[in-house]
């Protein structure tokens, strides 16, 4: 057998073996002449003594040899055996079974030199090598490339070579190939001009994403890790994942940030691939406050207080000026803290001043605050009204009195004297008299207006008085918990017939002989049957008469209460719509924030956006954002609340002409939870034939239900 085997990885050869005089490296041992000679005797004198021993009665007989070539124990692969491989036109051979490894370079060379007749074709044929690239497989020596594969395989390679006479050899040889585990290739992200990778700027307190991309031809589970190698501390996020992102907080470095993105595999090889940006810090500007506008009276020491702070370094410079107003005084105005006497004002005055602050690297910020002069003597003569502590969007109204009848005032104004950058829309009845609407504010914050009546008499003289209206955002009101109802105004039953008819003025002591409903000549703002009081509104909040069809509020005068008014038509208030509960403070909903999502239960529905979802906050949210009849203050209704506006004179449990569109085959949602009940809240129908009025719903935080908002007055 002659044959020359070179498996070869990644261009590198790795050996070679050799049964006949065949050059294979010059640092391998060489097989002499002499030896090969002796070889091939020793074989020949084998095989004719096996063919004496085997056939005695025979003299001449072309011995035809089998030889099944042994494959590693580890595959299990069965080698044909081979055609003639001996008789006495010789023999051929195809090699030894290999084993390489995947991406090696194999290089067979068949041997025939021991044929003594004439070849006249030869072939390799292949199993399990189709889909790749072979040499020329018709001649003695061929190479191929062993391809990546996921588990062990072996191929079997057979060696046919026909001679004269049409006499075929064939030898088979076996190539067994073991997957070699190759480690991901990664790179990141960069910016490239002219082939050179530009080191990016970032700036402090700013996102930047870190996008990493990866190759493994193996097809490995593989997992990603970004880590900051050096630079000030960034903090990272989806580190975990191929694109990540990172933000360095504030700080007064400059930097080099260098970070790091391997991907290992499930055998534990990884690859690493760097990425570095330039951080530049960004000095921040400093905070200040030239402090509260002030109403000061005449004759006083007035403080301006600033304050000012600066996060990323110092303040060095304070300075206060007068903008506006009569030229006073200013003592310590390059200080923080600066003063002036007003003693020299004897008529109500309005001064202006700037408060700037410069930090070490130049920053320079400034702020304002007004000073009201008032003259203490003046509320003798008129009096500008009582000072009212109101929430916002509340209606507030401002009645002023003349004090002194024998003054002869021939003129009147009112002018807003603090906040000047956010003026009210003031609407006056007379000269005395105005009205407004309490502008929003933030939670837990107030904000004072101070209103000054400026009245000239007839000798030119001018007389003020000034009034202070403090607004405070509406408090939240929390939902019931546990039932445990709160205290409010209720209405009277509305029950205005006794039971029986015939025994109402002999019975005394039934509903129909107590409460407002009673009251033969009640007063009333507006109108309602029996002793309730209401008022319609329309988009803008103001009233409307009795008989008005469309309308978009009603207001109780009773209680204080103004609800949401339902519609038949399509739109945001529609009675048909359904709301599940969903609180999501976990303060207020006794265990359960309810259910956000559900189904196409609501005008615009959308599952996938959360504005848009059928539920009760979400619902709350656009109505508060519609600025419904001028509030932003609505709210899901407590039981107590519902509860206000039952008539139970009637069958449907409601005034039809204040709350048409009543929905009354459903209970209504309330935001009054129930008795420990996790998922429980409490509802409440309009109609006698429905159900209980006073109804719980174990599982009513994920139930589909009517929603009626209302805000308290």
């Amino acid at each position: 057998m002659l044959f020359l085997i070179k498996p070869i990885k990644h261009g590198i050869l790795l050996g070679c073996i050799t049964f006949f005089l065949f050059a294979c490296k010059q640092d391998k041992q060489q097989i002499t002449t002499d030896e090969l000679t002796q070889q091939n005797q020793n074989t020949t004198t084998q095989t004719q003594t096996q063919t004496q021993t085997q056939t005695q009665t025979q003299t001449q007989t072309q011995t035809q040899t089998q030889t099944q070539i042994q494959t590693p124990p580890h595959t299990q692969t069965m080698i044909e055996t081979d055609i003639n491989t001996e008789n006495a036109n010789g023999f051929i051979s195809a090699g030894l079974d290999q084993i390489v490894n995947e991406g090696d370079t194999v290089f067979i060379i068949g041997d025939t030199s021991h044929l003594t007749s004439s070849i006249k074709t030869q072939q390799w044929t292949f199993e399990g090598l189709n889909t790749i690239y072979v040499s020329d497989v018709n001649s003695n020596e061929i190479s191929f490339v062993v391809p990546n594969i996921l588990q062990t395989q072996t191929y079997i390679l057979k060696y046919t070579v026909i001679a004269e006479q049409d006499i075929q050899y064939q030898s088979s040889i076996a190539v067994t190939v073991h997957p070699v585990n190759n480690a991901p290739v990664v790179s990141v992200g960069g910016i490239i001009i002219n082939g050179n990778v530009i080191i990016q700027t970032v700036f402090e307190e700013r996102a930047q994403t870190l996008t990493g991309s990866f190759t493994d031809i193996d097809s490995d589970n593989l997992t990603h890790l970004w880590t900051q190698i050096s630079g000030v501390q960034a903090i990272l996020t989806n580190a975990n994942t191929a694109t990540s992102q990172f933000i360095v907080d504030d700080t007064n470095v400059n930097d080099t940030l260098v970070f790091n993105y391997r991907v290992t595999d499930d055998q534990g090889l990884f690859s690493d691939a760097q990425i570095s940006f330039n951080l530049v810090a960004v000095n921040d500007d400093p905070i200040i406050s030239a402090g509260d506008n002030q109403m000061i009276n005449s004759d006083t020491q007035v403080i301006l207080t600033g304050s000012a702070s600066d996060i990323d370094g110092f303040i060095t410079l304070h300075q206060w000026t007068q903008l506006t107003g009569p030229e006073v005084e200013l003592t310590n105005s390059a200080s923080a803290m600066a003063s002036f006497n007003s003693i020299q004002f004897l008529t109500p005055t309005e001064l202006t001043f700037q408060y700037i602050v410069r930090d070490d690297q130049n920053a320079q910020v400034s702020d304002e605050v007004t000073i009201f002069i008032d003259i203490i003597k003046d509320n003798s003569v008129i009096y500008a009204g009582v000072n009212q502590n109101v929430y916002s969007n509340e209606l507030v109204s401002v009645s002023a009195l003349i004090v002194d009848n024998t003054v002869s005032l021939e003129s009147f104004v009112f002018k807003q004297r603090t906040n000047a950058d956010r003026l009210l829309e003031l609407s006056f009845t007379d000269d005395l008299n105005f009205t407004f609407i309490a502008p929003d504010v933030f939670q837990d914050s107030t904000e004072n207006y101070i209103f000054t009546l400026f009245a000239t008499d007839g000798f030119g003289v001018t007389h003020t008085s000034s009034v202070q209206i403090q607004v405070s955002a509406l408090p939240i009101e929390p939902p019931i918990i546990n039932a445990t109802f709160t205290e409010i105004i209720l209405n009277d039953t509305g029950q205005t017939t006794c039971l029986k008819s015939e025994d109402c003025t002999t019975n005394i002591g039934q509903d129909a002989h107590y409460g407002r409903d009673t009251q033969l000549n009640l007063i009333k703002t507006g109108s309602g049957l029996a002793g309730f009081d209401f008022t319609k509104l329309d988009a803008s909040g103001n009233p409307l008469t009795s008989n008005t069809q469309l309308f978009s509020c009603v207001k109780d005068n009773y209680t204080g209460l103004i609800w949401e008014a339902k519609t038949a038509a399509t739109s945001l208030h529609n009675a048909d719509d359904l709301y599940t509960y969903y609180q999501p403070l976990s303060a207020f909903n006794a265990g359960s924030a309810g259910l956000q999502q559900t189904d196409n239960s609501c005008y615009q529905w959308d599952q996938t956006t959360p504005a848009n979802q059928c539920n009760s906050q979400a619902f709350i949210n656009k109505v508060n954002a519609e600025v419904l009849c001028g509030f932003n203050n609505w709210r899901t209704p407590t039981f107590n609340d519902l509860l206000s506006i039952l008539n139970f004179e009637n069958e449907y449990l409601f005034d039809e002409n204040y709350f048409p569109n009543t929905n009354i085959n459903q209970p209504y949602q309330t935001s009054s939870t129930y008795n420990q009940v996790v998922l429980g809240i409490w509802t409440l129908y309009f109609s006698r034939s429905s159900a209980a009025i006073n109804s719980s719903q174990l599982n009513g935080k994920v139930q589909s239900l009517p929603l009626r908002l209302v805000r308290s007055n």
